[in-house]
């Protein structure tokens, strides 16, 4: 069977939120070189990647540990929160035909999931100020299930909640890491195309079932 036989026949998809829906990653970057500056440091060059698949509270923790700061992981959540809330709230607009996407999904009997790494009070208002909340089923942060993107956890347990096996649903992700896991756990992998991850294009190009610069191209076959 094809890849576009398959993804025909899917039943629910799973959607990341940061780089896949929404244009937000360059947001993190603004963050995190605000943060590193008051700290009196240079943002490397490898820190994003290295965190891009875990919980929002390992992060912390990682970066507690890495740069031998003296905030707790909890503290260090909230000065990253005060700073994001706002961009997240009104500003982060979704990619190009998500939401058409969505609502061809809907229209058609998909059931639909949200894996996030980031936290409630950001993707609920960002969601919410783009009208994409109410399209989908469950809504499910790593935290929440005490895991993160390199093990595949998080979509096992919304592709369960959804009623549906991972051979009937597929995954939308950007980074290589959800997109390897995801695939070798036996979903349907669609890789959306977002500059941070631009290192790792090659990679995901060989890993990912179908990779998009737009969600029309996934529109266009699944519905075409």
């Amino acid at each position: 069977m094809s890849i576009k036989e398959k993804l025909k026949k899917a039943k629910a998809c799973i959607f990341d939120l940061d780089g896949t829906l929404m244009d937000s990653m360059g947001v993190w970057y603004r963050v995190d070189q605000q943060f590193f500056l008051s700290k009196g440091m240079v943002l490397p060059e490898d820190y994003q990647k290295s965190i891009a698949h875990m919980s929002f509270y390992d992060i912390a923790r990682y970066t507690i540990d890495r740069f031998h700061l003296t905030e707790t992981p909890e503290e260090l959540m909230d000065i990253w929160m005060g700073i994001a809330q706002s961009e997240y709230a009104f500003n982060i607009k979704a990619k190009p035909n998500a939401k058409l996407l969505l609502s061809k999904l809907k229209e058609n009997g998909f059931r639909l999931g949200l894996a996030t790494s980031n936290q409630e009070k950001l993707y609920v208002p960002c969601l919410k100020n783009n009208g994409l909340y109410d399209y989908f089923d469950i809504l499910e942060n790593v935290d929440s299930l005490k895991t993160n993107k390199s093990e595949p956890k998080i979509y096992l347990h919304l592709a369960e909640e959804l009623d549906f096996k991972p051979e009937e649903t597929i995954v939308f992700e950007d980074i290589l890491i959800g997109t390897k896991t995801a695939h070798d756990a036996g979903f349907l992998t669609v890789s959306v195309r977002d500059e941070a991850s631009r290192n790792d294009w090659p990679e995901i190009d060989r890993i990912a079932d179908m990779v998009i610069d737009d969600f029309k191209q996934v529109i266009d076959v699944i519905f075409g």
